[in-house]
């Protein structure tokens, strides 16, 4: 479920399991950084995936709370540059993914 109030959102997601006690579960860095204070943690130290930094999460809800961006037409950040700036560094990450797989 979610809700909007101004320029926030706020999501929840429920699981539903089987058996007794919260499920382990892991985060991604930008689910946890979206997570809310009533969420527990269970790791200090994430490790790291294929898909990112991975952190262990307790729970069966995961309430989630983003600030919405302002949109504008008409951006001028390609225009500014930005955009070989970012196919560089894209680059250059995917060869770092490849050269440490």
């Amino acid at each position: 479920s979610y809700s909007v109030k101004d320029n926030k959102v706020s999501k929840e997601y429920k699981w539903e399991v089987d058996g007794s006690g919260d499920p382990l579960m892991l985060g991604l860095p930008h689910h946890i950084d979206q997570l809310s204070e009533k969420t527990k943690f269970v790791m200090e130290k994430s490790y790291q995936t294929l898909k990112g930094k991975m952190t262990g999460v307790v729970g069966s809800n995961w309430e989630m709370e983003y600030n919405l961006t302002t949109l504008e037409w008409g951006s001028n950040k390609l225009e500014e540059g930005w955009g070989e700036f970012l196919k560089n560094d894209i680059i250059t990450s995917l060869n770092d993914d490849v050269n440490n797989f």
